[in-house]
């Protein structure tokens, strides 16, 4: 039985395995072809560009591309404009396209992985970084009492089950203000009088609660509260996580060496003396702890405070932050953003051709060629 466009979607998948924190965004997609067709030969290549498919359409059966097509092209596909030319081509050849960036950038597959096994780098782990994680337990009850009565709300909130931090009961903010309110016919205002604009001196008080308790809260609330219309306001609450990443590895080096000789060790692993230089720091520095960041969403200053390393390697320094970590003595060394990626898709073939569940099959089917497209 031959191999199809989806028994390669499905080892990637398997090769890649990852809890996608927006699994609403596609992780592996396959943009043009039909997953039932058959596959005889497999390339892999980092930007769709229309000229390359082109002529990779005649070769492959299945291209993978670490990027998508340019955004909004299937809405208008045409073949006068260069992309829809391509995108015609895979079609008229039965040439499956599959972009899966989002898929290697959070497994063990991606870019920091890639680069810590490139230098070889001991014990290497992803690290733990602090997110916003979505929406709390809690809200923020924010309810405006006239001053003086305070106490009685805050006394309210706690026996509600809310105003608790910690080992810390009774917690909130308050702020002093002037509400306004007009008294219409059949009111019976608690101050002021029917039809009159009333001015009142007023504290707006915080306080968290969980959700579970604030329907039990705002009764307790509103029985203290001397209006006779209570205002309040409720908010959700994010939390910060800690979030174990892919886009960020620590290691150690098996013996320290000068940054210098970091630098060219990883100009030799990728093929090119331009794709790595030394942003920060001592070249002759001696080091072996080293941190691996990639990525648009990693926060780069709270990770590095964190973590204890001599070493960082980004494929996107931070200009800003450059002085504080040359006063403070770290070697940063950047990355060049594409070959990164193209050394991301070499090792994704390499998986792949030596995937035995897929060279179990291919041997069924006469073999099926991996390729990189130069």
């Amino acid at each position: 039985m031959d191999l199809t466009v989806q028994d390669f979607l499905d080892e990637l998948h398997r090769l890649t395995p990852w809890e996608d924190p927006q699994p609403d965004l596609p992780q592996a997609e396959l943009l043009v072809g039909d997953p039932r067709a058959r596959v005889r030969s497999v390339g892999a290549l980092v930007d769709p560009e229309p000229s390359r498919l082109l002529r990779a359409s005649r070769r492959f059966g299945l291209i993978l591309s670490y990027h998508p097509l340019q955004a909004g092209l299937i809405s208008r596909l045409r073949t006068d404009d260069p992309a829809g030319r391509a995108v015609a081509g895979l079609l008229e050849r039965n040439c499956a396209l599959a972009f899966c960036q989002r898929r290697l950038d959070g497994s063990a597959l991606g870019p920091s992985r890639t680069v810590a096994d490139l230098l070889r780098l001991g014990g290497a782990e992803p690290v733990a970084q602090a997110q916003w994680g979505g929406l709390s337990e809690e809200v923020k009850l924010v309810v405006f009492v006239p001053t003086g009565h305070e106490p009685a709300i805050v006394e309210a909130i706690a026996r509600g089950g809310g105003g608790v931090i910690g080992l810390y009961s009774h917690c909130t903010f308050q702020s002093p203000g002037t509400g306004t309110y007009r008294p219409l016919e059949g009111a019976s205002p608690w101050a002021g009088e029917v039809g009159r604009l009333e001015r009142a001196e007023e504290i707006r008080l915080e306080s968290r609660v969980p959700r579970s308790r604030l329907s039990q809260t705002l009764d307790l609330v509103r029985a203290a509260h001397p209006y006779e219309e209570m205002a309040y306001d409720i908010y959700p609450v994010e939390e910060r996580v800690s979030v174990v990443s892919h886009a960020a590895f620590r290691g150690e080096l098996p013996r320290t060496i000068q940054a210098r000789s970091l630098v060219v060790r990883l100009r030799r692993a990728l093929g090119a003396r331009d794709a790595v230089r030394l942003e920060a720091g001592d070249p002759a520095a001696r080091v072996s702890r080293i941190a691996i960041c990639t990525g648009r969403d990693l926060d780069l200053k709270e990770m590095v405070a964190r973590i204890d390393v001599q070493v960082l390697v980004t494929d996107r320094p931070d200009p800003g932050l450059l002085p504080a970590w040359r006063g403070a003595g770290l070697v940063v060394v950047a990355i060049d953003y594409l070959a990164l990626r193209c050394a991301v898709m070499r090792c994704l073939m390499e998986s792949l051709a030596s995937s035995q569940r897929l060279r179990e099959a291919g041997a069924r089917s006469a073999g099926v060629r991996i390729r990189w497209i130069a």
